[in-house]
């Protein structure tokens, strides 16, 4: 039993390897790698000239994948039809939101612009950065937690949904308030 199946097996192994290659076409009893062009309606009857015809599979050199995954393709680009002209991209934002670090939010929408947003949900000077690409033109914008709006170069952060707040903060020129010295009660004694 186990020679039957090893046998099967390479005999499926030797039809692999047979079909993978250029099929050889005779032209004048010389072999040629090449496939023959033959006079057909697609390349108006000229002998000679490669036939154009996208409907004939043997126009093309693909293995049996390659045509189906071609195929398909093209299915879904004659059914897709045009993306919708009006985008919601509040909506799209919406959808994509995961965690990202520092207790924030990360989210990107991709439409005619791409859009990259994150919240700080309780840091006492970010609560928004955001990032419009519209083609090769960027613009970042940092909102702070006392509601002022601050546009900075388009590369000046890095890596938006990762970025430290200490980056973003010094590339928008800000700096963390001071923490107040702790108030010790009159008469406390230091012991150490």
């Amino acid at each position: 039993m186990t020679r039957t199946v090893l046998a099967a097996l390479g005999c499926l192994f030797v039809l692999a390897l047979g079909g993978c290659g250029e099929p050889e076409t005779v032209r004048n009893g010389n072999t040629s790698s090449t496939p023959a062009r033959n006079a057909s309606p697609a390349n108006n009857g000229v002998p000679g000239q490669a036939s154009i015809d996208p409907n004939t599979s043997a126009n093309t050199a693909e293995n049996p994948v390659a045509a189906t995954r071609n195929r398909k393709r093209d299915e879904m680009r004659q059914t897709a039809g045009d993306p919708p002209a009006n985008y919601d991209i509040e909506e799209m934002l919406k959808r994509s939101t995961r965690p990202a670090p520092e207790n924030s939010t990360f989210a990107v929408a991709m439409a005619n612009v791409v859009v990259e947003r994150r919240i700080f949900l309780n840091h006492p000077i970010l609560a928004k950065v955001e990032k419009v690409t519209d083609g090769a033109r960027s613009t970042l914008k940092v909102e702070t937690t006392d509601g002022r709006t601050l546009d900075l170069r388009p590369n000046a952060v890095e890596a938006l949904s990762v970025a430290s707040s200490a980056a973003i903060m010094q590339a928008a020129g800000l700096q963390m308030p001071r923490s107040k010295p702790m108030d010790r009660k009159p008469g406390a004694a230091n012991r150490n």
